[in-house]
């Protein structure tokens, strides 16, 4: 047996050791557990000896080296395996950890250190201790992602190919007038059309070219739900029309209610959103005040919700901003003990609106950057 072979076998049962199953590369079955080790995966230049993911996305490399080797020396080797990953892998732009193993020894790296350097462990961790790491790491790099798209740091602004090209574009304000006569004009409540307030502006910073200042309510129609009486059996038993509350909304989706309220209640005073409305906590348990989710089912909400209802060209920019704004929306919260946001104070959340263009260019950078979620 020659020694990288023997080197191997001891890492594939270290590894096992520690919950990871070890498949051959050409065998792979990512249903077999959360954490899975692959051996000798080909990169796009060379190969790795193992590849290991969590959850089907790949988060550490570790190159094998006979025993007896000076392991300090492969770290290069590895960092350079991790930057040339195979595009079938998700995460080939953030692959922060590394091991450098003889079965005898190995030492870890974490590239998110400072002055990252190798370290001798003893043991491989277990695929649930970085499935923690990773999970971390994309909440402290989601918030700066959203903020960037909502500043128009991400992509070009539409004024910059516009003007290289010659040509004319819709600026966001154009954008807002069609939006305001369109609901004007669908506008069919028993009661007199409102013309929602547009932003006080005067302490807000100057947008780029091609931007405007506009709020929640001139976007969409936003309203709240409410409960029907509790212990009315003709409310809630036998229900078939799904009920939302703001516990459902700490998932970026709602597809599905916990609970389900009759026709019976639904004439008192509820609304049935359609799949798309936009729904945001004005109050719950822990962290769900202010917490941002889109309804994939039709759905009425109790008084905790408010649904925003925005046109679909604008809704992902409109999700990403309210997503963005989540931990102001907790502070803009009145009230005493437990302060609460009400429907005033969504109506109000003003939100910087970019051309329809550039609002589907920065959407489409902010899923490339965040699809590793």
């Amino acid at each position: 047996m020659i020694p990288e072979e023997s080197t191997r076998q001891k890492i594939d049962a270290l590894l096992t050791q520690c919950g990871w199953a070890v498949q051959d590369y050409t065998s792979l079955n990512l249903s077999a557990a959360r954490g899975v080790a692959l051996r000798e995966v080909p990169l796009k230049n060379g190969r790795c000896d193992y590849l290991l993911l969590v959850d089907s996305k790949a988060v550490v490399i570790v190159e094998a080296k006979p025993e007896g080797a000076t392991l300090s020396g492969v770290a290069d080797q590895s960092a350079y395996y991790g930057d040339n990953l195979p595009k079938i892998f998700p995460t080939e732009e953030w692959l922060p950890f590394f091991y450098e193993s003889t079965g005898a020894e190995t030492f870890f790296r974490d590239e998110r250190d400072l002055h990252p350097r190798s370290r001798r462990v003893f043991a491989f961790q277990r695929p649930e201790t970085f499935a923690g790491w990773v999970q971390s790491e994309l909440k402290h790099y989601r918030a700066p992602v959203l903020k960037s798209a909502c500043e128009g740091r991400l992509v070009p602004t539409e004024s910059e190919p516009a003007r290289a090209e010659g040509r004319d574009y819709e600026p966001a304000k154009v954008l807002l007038q069609r939006i305001l006569a369109k609901r004007r004009k669908k506008w069919n409540r028993c009661r007199k059309y409102k013309e929602p307030a547009a932003p006080d502006i005067a302490n807000l910073p100057e947008l780029l070219e091609g931007w405007v200042w506009t709020t929640i309510d001139q976007l969409a129609q936003v309203d709240t739900g409410a409960t029907p009486k509790r212990g009315t059996s003709a409310f809630y038993n036998d229900g078939n029309i799904p009920w939302i509350t703001s516990a459902a909304l700490s998932k970026p989706f709602v597809d599905e209610a916990s609970e389900f309220v009759t026709d019976e209640a639904f004439k008192t005073n509820l609304t049935l959103y359609e799949s798309g409305a936009l729904l945001v906590a004005m109050y719950g348990e822990g962290r769900t005040r202010g917490k941002c989710s889109e309804l994939r089912i039709e759905a009425t909400t109790n008084q905790a919700i408010v649904a925003v209802q925005c046109y679909i060209s604008v809704r992902v920019y409109v999700k990403l901003s309210l997503l963005c704004q989540y931990e102001n929306l907790r502070l803009t919260a009145s009230g005493g003990v437990q302060p609460n946001l009400n429907l005033s104070l969504v109506k109000a959340i003003t939100i910087p609106l970019p051309p329809l263009v550039e609002q589907n260019r920065i959407v489409t950078e902010v899923e490339r950057r965040l699809s590793v979620v």
